[in-house]
C-alpha cells in the first residue's frame, strides 16, 4: 500500500474507480517520474459520459484525481501541479486538467493559490489560473442535493455522516448505491488491506450500511405485503357481503 494512504483515500479511490470506469480508461496508483510519485488515478474520458455531476467535470480529455481527507496545503497543491506537468510529458497530451478533492477547506492554500469560486459550478468549487487547469472541490461545501452525494462520501465529520444518511434514503437501484455497494465487496477481497484496522473499520461501517438498507426493505416490503393483504381481505370481505344481502333481499321479495 503507498505511502500516507488512509482510509479515506482508499474508499475514495475505489468508488471513483467503479463509478467512473465504464466511462473513461482509469489508472490507478501509477508512478510517475518526480522524485517518483504516484498518482491517485488518472482518467481519460470515453466515449460515454459519466452520469450526474461527472458528467459536468469530465466532458473530455485527461483528468487526474488527488484525494485529502485533511485541508491540503501549499505543498500537496505544488506537488499536484508536478506530477501534472509530469503526466503531460509521459502522454505526449494536452495539459490534464487536475481535480484536488478536500475533505475540508484548505483557506490558507485558496488565499496563496489565488484559487476562485468557478462560476459555472456549484459551491464549493475552486479554480486557479485558467493556464494551469488545477480545481479545488471543498467536499463540505457542496449542497447537500443528491447530484453531490458521491463526492460527499469522499469527505469526513459532520459531512460524511450526512451523505451517509442522503445515501440510505435513495432506492436500492440508484447508481450511487450500486458503487457503494461493489465498493465495500472490492474492499473487503482485498487482501493488502486485511492487516489495515482503520481500512477494516471503513469497510464495517459500509457493509452495515448497506446491511441497515437491506433490512429497512425487506421490513417495507413485508409492510406493503400485509397493507395488501388485509386491503384485498376487507374487499373481499365487502364483496361477501354485499352477495349476501342481495340474495337475502330476493329471497324475501318472492
Amino acid at each position: 500500500m503507498p505511502e500516507n494512504t488512509t482510509p479515506y483515500d482508499i474508499f475514495a479511490k475505489t468508488t471513483g474507480y467503479i463509478a467512473l470506469s465504464p466511462y473513461c480508461h482509469i489508472r490507478q496508483e501509477e508512478e510517475i517520474v518526480v522524485n517518483p510519485r504516484s498518482i491517485d488515478f488518472w482518467l481519460r474520458v470515453g466515449a460515454l459520459s459519466p452520469p450526474g455531476i461527472f458528467g459536468q467535470i469530465f466532458r473530455h480529455g485527461v483528468h487526474i484525481l488527488e484525494f485529502y481527507h485533511r485541508p491540503p496545503n501549499g505543498q500537496h497543491w505544488m506537488e499536484c501541479l508536478q506530477k501534472q506537468v509530469a503526466l503531460q510529458t509521459r502522454e505526449r497530451c494536452r495539459l490534464p486538467r487536475l481535480w484536488v478533492i478536500a475533505g475540508g477547506k484548505p483557506n490558507r492554500l485558496i488565499t496563496q493559490a489565488e484559487l476562485r469560486p468557478m462560476e459555472d459550478h456549484l459551491r464549493g468549487f475552486y479554480m486557479g489560473a485558467p493556464l494551469y487547469h488545477a480545481h479545488l472541490i471543498v467536499t463540505s461545501e457542496l449542497p447537500r442535493i443528491r447530484e453531490t452525494l458521491l463526492l460527499r462520501l469522499w469527505s469526513a465529520g459532520k459531512t460524511l455522516k450526512l451523505a451517509q444518511q442522503d445515501l440510505a434514503r435513495l432506492p436500492s437501484d440508484s447508481w450511487e448505491w450500486k458503487v457503494v455497494r461493489e465498493a465495500a465487496i472490492a474492499l473487503q477481497s482485498e487482501k493488502r488491506y486485511a492487516e489495515n484496522e482503520e481500512v477494516r473499520d471503513m469497510i464495517q461501517d459500509y457493509q452495515k450500511l448497506v446491511q441497515n438498507w437491506e433490512q429497512e426493505k425487506i421490513a417495507i416490503g413485508e409492510a406493503i405485503g400485509e397493507a395488501r393483504g388485509e386491503a384485498r381481505g376487507e374487499a373481499r370481505g365487502e364483496a361477501r357481503g354485499e352477495a349476501r344481502g342481495e340474495v337475502k333481499g330476493l329471497q324475501e321479495a318472492l
